[in-house]
């Protein structure tokens, strides 16, 4: 959270949001095709988005209208999937029979390209009819297209709300655990935000595939057996082998990535050390670093090696995958032919492809989401017993609603303020803590509670917090607690922020708390005096954070006050004497001053549950002014609501309050603002050698062109066994290839279909190979760009002078070696490696086309053109919503860790502070959300217009097929129409991954500004 303030007497300037959602006001065309987008999207692409150009949720979205309705349900049925379908259910059954609609688009391509093959076979070509398919395909796919969209973002919507539904319940659940929950269960429930929460939602996100894709699959397997009989069951077979091994190679390979995490996280505690020793010891010169630099490499090494491991593996796993559609051809057309003794057609071939490769997508997705199946029903498993955890009891602690009228009039003229009869506390019944305890403290009394270590000190102090379990007698406190623990809890916010923990900012009572806690933030070396944000880097001493956790204490204006910590002399005389002088305070010491002032009402002395209490006269009464500094009267005006995102503060100018929305959410402040570098990709080029990315993009080409062959003898095979039915060759009009002049009998074909089947088994295998060259080259590319700029930045960082390695916040420095290294090893390499395969498909397959199609084929050009324009008029965009999602992520996160760690010290504040810690999670949860919310809507805007970019550029190639008739063979005919179905998916995996090609070259920018240190260091 951002540490900004403002003064408050006016309107609130933190809120710079819309008030509205635009869809709210779009009208239908608008909606329909996201134009309401269109302002942010332009936005994006002429200057860096900050959090505060986002829009708000739609009202339906707000965390707090998502808990209005889910927790009243969960709370009745104590279910999280009855929730679910209670609040979501109908537009879940909605959403699932538009799924049904948009799996039988994807198989309407394939029955129309067989409808075309057939009148393209047949002896007289009905030009008309084709024309009429055509326009079906193209109605279809744009119906898809809208459908496909709308149906996924709402998808999304009902995810985001679902999961902000969760973090919620969880997040209230962890602020009220009682004492034994919170330990016997080691609940991590930063994991339960990041992970089970996430397979809970992926799943439900997923759920009505496990039934479609069945029935995908049915009657895909259905129209093979119509069009190639049982050898549609071998190419299926294939299929379910190539994924079967898949599935087992990627087993092993995630077994290898946490290996590789494990060795990073090894390195990064090893570097931590490293520099802390740089910078602590003060080691000016490379002579003196050079010794800690050997152990770096070592660990560097063996990161290296498993990361080739992991390479190799995926490179098979990757060939399996390319490689699996010319292996399912082969193997289904080798049965159809040798074994079932029949002739091969254009149209049964071609058509058998575009099912197979409809089968592909199902068949991957199956196993993935029944593993999701499994991994929801663990993680809904853990949710469940967690939040079946026992909470602890409002009821332990009696407050003065809860006393009879006796009781209240006792401790009403007696002034008592805490008073436990026969008590008996502890984490287990059976061996109780504290048995029989009897403690008796006035209003206004100053109490010393000491023993030895162990002894139970902190213990007693939370009996009187309600945090350890009663098992007999009555314990009362009769007013507000403010407590610091032993171990200061401190936010990572700023100093001022920590301090008033949600209270109004008051000039002269904020003046008076830090002169009696000892804080003097522009004397105590930090660099913005009290606006210094605590990170971990921050140089607060212990000493440091004591006194903040007591400043927070005392300016909370309690009137009990539990301080389980080592206060300074000064601190004691200043702040417990001074300050707190008519509070009651129940001081936890070891100091023997303080423990003998003179000062103390009381003294419990804590030692094997049993507490001895030791009474003095109040020595006040004789020395009223003992205290050379008296306490300022002065009253803070009475406000007793906290501070939140949705509550702000009535006073006017003095007072301050923080901005709760983060200002500077742009992410990276090496980032400029938008334009990658050409230095980064030159740098990652030349860092991964330029000789092995010339030869990637050769073996690149060359696999490209061994597919087209293979495609091409496939074609010139169905053209000769068609051509061999009749002798006949009037079929072949203009003699558009001399391959396909050859006029065979039909014993011929026949004799002639296993030389065929051979040829094109060895263009298949040749085509396997360079897939495995490919991946491979990409590995070695991306591993020695990695070793590369690793070893360039870590020796430009040892060369570079110590006051520049101190001027840079060391965690930053670690942050690259962390994030942005890990990004370089592994997610560039696979998003490049991606790009280019897609890349190549998409140019070789559309340039096939357009020569098939001759000046046909120049429409191509403007879809390519329009692709590209959108393309690149998305990616800018969707790199600063990418960031901006991933670091609104980490404060939510860092948030709910804090609140966790001090869930003792907020319940002890009260139900007040509860309720501000409720409202602001909230709000993190809706900052994060509404950039999730933002992705989705730009991932669908350009979606939306990829898919209808798809069905023009299918719809101009078909036509265009059409009209070329009389030039092309009904092979060529049929591969350029199988070419039209696969191309599209490529184009727009194209610009989808440029996106994150481009986000991950951040990192490679970061990296380099480092190397940059030491300037004579080549990369």
């Amino acid at each position: 959270m951002a540490g900004k303030y403002q003064s408050v007497g006016g309107t609130d300037v933190a809120d710079t949001h819309e008030k509205t959602h635009p869809s709210v006001h779009a009208g239908f065309i608008s909606k329909v095709f996201y134009l309401w987008a269109n302002k942010l999207m332009e936005k994006a692409n002429m200057a860096a988005l900050t959090s505060h150009d986002l829009w708000r949720l739609p009202p339906m979205s707000n965390a707090k209208a998502v808990a209005a309705k889910f927790d009243p349900s969960f709370r009745q049925t104590r279910s999280i999937v009855t929730s679910y379908l209670s609040i979501f259910g109908w537009r879940f059954i909605f959403i699932g029979l538009l799924q049904v609609l948009i799996a039988a688009g994807t198989l309407y391509g394939p029955v129309v390209l067989q409808l075309v093959m057939e009148l393209v076979e047949s002896k007289t070509f009905d030009t008309q009819l084709a024309l009429l398919y055509v326009a079906s395909l193209f109605g279809v796919k744009i119906t898809q297209a809208l459908i496909s969209t709308h149906t996924t973002f709402q998808c999304e919507v009902i995810a985001l709300r679902f999961t902000s539904a969760l973090q919620q319940l969880v997040f209230q659940k962890a602020l009220v655990l009682d004492a034994k929950s919170r330990r016997a269960k080691a609940a991590d429930v930063t994991q339960l935000f990041t992970s089970e929460i996430m397979w809970i939602v992926s799943f439900s996100y997923y759920t009505h595939q496990i039934w479609i894709i069945p029935c995908q699959l049915g009657v895909v397997l259905y129209l093979l057996y119509n069009v190639i009989g049982y050898a549609a069951f071998v190419g299926a077979g294939i299929i379910v082998v190539t994924l079967v091994l898949n599935n087992g190679l990627a087993h092993i390979q995630r077994s290898i990535w946490r290996v590789l995490m494990q060795q990073k996280e090894r390195r990064m505690k090893l570097m931590q050390n490293v520099f802390g020793a740089i910078v602590d010891q003060k080691l000016e010169s490379f002579a003196d670093r050079q010794d800690l630099l050997p152990d770096i490499q070592a660990h560097r090494a063996t990161e290296m090696k498993t990361l080739w491991g992991a390479f190799s593996l995926s490179a098979c796993v990757t060939a399996i995958l390319y490689s699996a559609p010319i292996l399912v051809t082969t193997a289904s057309l080798a049965f159809y032919t040798l074994v079932m003794k029949e002739s091969i057609t254009a149209t049964k071939v071609f058509t058998a492809l575009a099912l197979f490769r409809s089968l592909r997508a199902p068949l991957i997705g199956l196993p993935q989401i029944t593993a999701h199946l499994m991994q929801a029903l663990v993680a809904l498993g853990r949710l469940r017993d967690f939040l079946n955890m026992t909470e602890k009891d409002p009821n332990i602690i009696l407050t003065h609603h809860q006393l009879s009228a006796n009781q209240y009039e006792n401790f009403a003229n007696n002034a008592i303020d805490i008073a436990i009869e026969e008590g008996s506390f502890g984490w287990d019944a059976d061996k109780p803590m504290f048995r029989g305890l009897n403690l008796l403290v006035k209003r206004g009394e100053l109490v010393v509670v000491h023993g030895e270590d162990q002894a139970g000190k902190s213990s007693l102090c939370n009996v009187l917090l309600g945090e350890l379990e009663k098992y007999e007698g009555s314990i009362f406190v009769g007013g507000r607690i403010a407590y610091c623990s032993e171990d200061p809890w401190i936010q990572r916010m700023t100093i001022r922020e920590n301090i008033l923990f949600g209270k109004p900012y008051d000039r002269k009572k904020y003046s008076l708390v830090m002169e009696a806690c000892g804080l003097r933030p522009s004397e105590d070396g930090f660099a913005f005096g009290d606006r210094m944000e605590v990170l971990p880097s921050t140089p607060l001493t212990l000493d440091d954070k004591i006194r903040i956790s007591l400043a927070r204490a005392c300016y909370n204006d309690a009137d009990i006050y539990v301080l389980d910590i080592a206060v300074p002399e000064t601190v004691f005389t200043k702040c417990i004497l001074g300050l707190l002088c008519n509070k009651t305070i129940i001081l936890v010491s070891e100091n023997e001053a303080i423990i003998q002032s003179k000062f103390i009402d009381k003294s419990f002395d804590v030692g094997e549950g049993i507490v001895a209490e030791n009474s003095r006269k109040r020595f006040w009464e004789e020395e009223p002014h003992i205290l050379e500094q008296e306490v300022p009267d002065y009253q803070m005006p009475m406000f007793d609501a906290l501070i939140s995102p949705s509550i702000r503060s009535p006073f006017g100018m003095l007072t301050e309050e923080p901005s709760f929305h983060m200002d500077e959410m742009t992410g990276n402040p090496d980032d400029d603002g938008g334009d990658m570098s050409r230095v980064a990709f030159a740098g990652y080029f030349r860092a991964a050698g330029w000789c092995l990315v010339t030869f990637l993009l050769v073996v690149q080409c060359m696999w490209q062109s061994l597919q087209i062959i293979s495609d091409l003898w496939l074609s010139h095979w169905c053209t000769t066994a068609s051509l061999g039915l009749s002798s006949n060759s009037t079929l072949l009009m203009n003699n558009t290839m001399i391959l396909d002049t050859i006029v065979l009998t039909k014993v011929e074909v026949v004799a002639y279909s296993k030389w065929n089947m051979e040829v094109y088994a060895v263009f298949a295998l040749c085509s396997t190979i360079m897939v495995i060259f490919r991946t491979l080259i990409t590995s070695c590319a991306g591993i020695r760009a990695s070793q590369t700029l690793f070893d360039s930045m870590t020796k430009s960082l040892f060369e570079a002078p110590l006051t520049a390695i101190t001027a840079d916040p060391i965690g930053r420095i670690l942050n690259v070696f962390s994030g942005d290294i890990n990004t370089i090893d592994t997610r560039l390499p696979f998003s490049f490696g991606g790009f280019l395969a897609n890349l190549f498909i998409a140019v070789f397959c559309l340039g096939t086309c357009m020569v098939c199609l001759r000046y046909y084929g120049l429409v191509i050009l403007l879809w390519i053109g329009l692709y590209a324009y959108f393309g690149m008029y998305y990616a800018q965009p969707a790199r600063e919503i990418e960031q901006l999602t991933r670091i609104t992520r980490a404060p939510h996160l860092q948030f709910v860790g804090e609140a966790i760690e001090g869930a003792v010290i907020i319940r002890a504040f009260g139900m007040k502070q509860i309720r501000r810690f409720h409202r602001m999670h909230q709000h993190h949860v809706n900052v994060h959300q509404e950039a999730s919310y933002t992705q989705e809507v730009f991932t669908q805007w350009f979606a939306l217009r990829m898919q209808l970019l798809h069905a023009g550029l299918i719809a101009s190639i078909t036509v265009a097929l059409v009209c070329s008739r009389s030039l092309l063979t009904p092979g060529l005919f049929g591969l350029v129409f199988n070419y039209a179905l696969q191309v599209p998916p490529h184009l727009e995996f194209i610009f989808s991954i440029w996106s994150s090609v481009l986000s991950s070259m951040v990192g490679v920018q970061r990296v380099l500004s480092y190397i940059q240190w030491g300037k004579k260091i080549e990369v």
